[in-house]
């Protein structure tokens, strides 16, 4: 039993290292992981109401329903050109978002 304590003790600091860096290791990484999540959300937003705004700016002579399409394609060209993942849904809801708050920035 002295031998065990005797040995634990001796290591005590090496362990205690050991496990402070494995904790520390996680940490950086989950931390990592929340940024780019939280970063790429805030860039998928920015691009589709860039793009709702080019789609508004370049084809205003052409019905709802096409310039929805048009705003759903490029934002989806643009958003896949910056490798990130986004679900047709998600796109649709963003897009539908952006166009709102634009009309309220035009009232």
């Amino acid at each position: 039993m002295n031998e065990i304590i005797n040995i634990l003790s001796n290591n005590l600091i090496e362990i205690l290292i050991t496990i402070i860096t494995g904790v520390i290791s996680y940490l950086g990484v989950r931390i990592k992981t929340i940024y780019k999540e939280y970063i790429e959300d805030k860039m998928k937003k920015e691009i589709v109401l860039e793009t709702v705004k080019y789609v508004e700016q370049t084809c205003k002579d052409k019905p709802c329903t096409d310039k929805k399409e048009k705003a759903l394609e490029k934002a989806q060209e643009w958003i896949n050109s910056k490798n990130i993942k986004i679900s047709k849904v998600e796109l649709e809801i963003l897009t539908e978002s952006a166009v709102n708050t634009l009309k309220k920035v035009k009232e």
